[in-house]
């Protein structure tokens, strides 16, 4: 990694070097123009410019950096490396504590509300 100029932003350039990690033969330069630093990819050969801000933007901002950079290396021809099973980050687990294995599923003709309604109206009515 070559650094020309004052830093941009580390938010993006950690980003981008998570990124590049995964694509086997890219290299980076990240350089800083007047308005947006630069990050240079370069691969087989051939080179390209990601330009990004200097200063951090919104939350998604060094993800759309990320894409841009995976959009730039598929136009070079390069080939991103698969993740090992225990590298792939985690879904969030849904759990239904509703529904359990002992119970069959409710039909769609069937109201659940309807009973405990009728049950507080009966206990409302003998008060």
């Amino acid at each position: 990694m070559a650094r020309i100029g004052q830093a941009g932003d580390k938010f993006y350039e950690e980003a981008a070097l998570e990124e590049l990690s995964r694509w086997p033969g890219v290299s980076v330069s990240f350089l800083c123009a007047s308005k947006h630093a630069v990050a240079l990819l370069s691969f087989q050969g051939t080179s390209r410019k990601a330009f990004y801000p200097m200063t951090p933007s919104d939350s998604r901002g060094a993800l759309n950096f990320q894409q841009d950079i995976r959009r730039l290396l598929r136009e070079m021809g390069a080939v991103r490396s698969p993740l090992a099973r225990s590298q792939r980050p985690k879904g969030k687990k849904v759990r239904h504590s509703a529904i359990s294995p002992d119970k069959p599923l409710p039909s769609q003709s069937q109201d659940l509300w309807l009973e405990p309604l009728k049950a507080l109206k009966e206990a409302m009515e003998r008060q």
